[in-house]
């Protein structure tokens, strides 16, 4: 099934949308005269947005930061930025999350998915010793799918989809620098194996 998605840089003044964003910085709120709004922030692979729901009294609060929901409002100009007055906002269940919803939500590393997954192969062929190589490429087989997904991180570096990825092959490039400087004195085999492995419980930790 075809899924079009209006990214949010491409958002422009007056525009109607009803689509689907990731929720971030969900606040229940009251104006001056006690009436109750909803304030929130829409996220994409492409950017962000604020978002504000006049006279609200649905079910969403900051316990649904990270979900997804669907948006029909209207694209304004607020203190010169631009903000969705949201007319409609309802949660989105999983099971309705298609892969292609996913990867147009949730950031993605700046990387060529191919190239960078041919590189960290080829760096698993390289291991010279036998029960390494097989280790990694064990392991690797078996949890390729999430281990091409995931982010590296929560926060603070690769937090992005495919972070994993793109933090592995970088730290890949890096051993290869330092290998070619100290050939003598460094354990190739374990240093590759170490790097392509080190992050392996991450799997076990990102739900997504």
């Amino acid at each position: 099934m075809f899924y079009y998605h209006n990214y949010i840089r491409d958002l422009t003044d007056g525009a109607i949308i009803s689509d689907q964003y990731i929720m971030d910085d969900v606040r229940n709120c009251l104006t001056r005269s006690g009436k109750p709004y909803l304030s929130a922030t829409l996220i994409d692979a492409s950017g962000n947005v604020p978002v504000v729901v006049w006279d609200y009294n649905g079910s969403l609060t900051p316990a649904n930061k990270g979900d997804v929901v669907s948006v029909t409002g209207r694209v304004v100009r607020y203190r010169d930025l631009p903000q969705i007055q949201a007319e409609q906002l309802t949660l989105v269940v999983p099971e309705q999350i298609s892969d292609e919803m996913r990867s147009a939500l949730v950031p993605a590393a700046p990387i060529n998915f191919s190239e960078c997954a041919n590189f960290i192969c080829s760096m698993v062929e390289s291991i010279q010793d036998p029960q390494l190589r097989s280790l990694c490429d064990h392991l690797l087989q078996k949890h390729w799918e999430l281990y091409t997904v995931i982010p590296a991180a929560k926060s603070v570096h690769h937090a992005l989809r495919n972070g994993l990825m793109m933090h592995t092959a970088d730290m890949l490039v890096l051993a290869n620098t330092l290998i070619a400087h100290n050939a003598t004195e460094i354990n190739r085999d374990l240093l590759i194996c170490g790097i392509l492995l080190h992050d392996l419980g991450k799997l076990f930790e990102f739900e997504l």
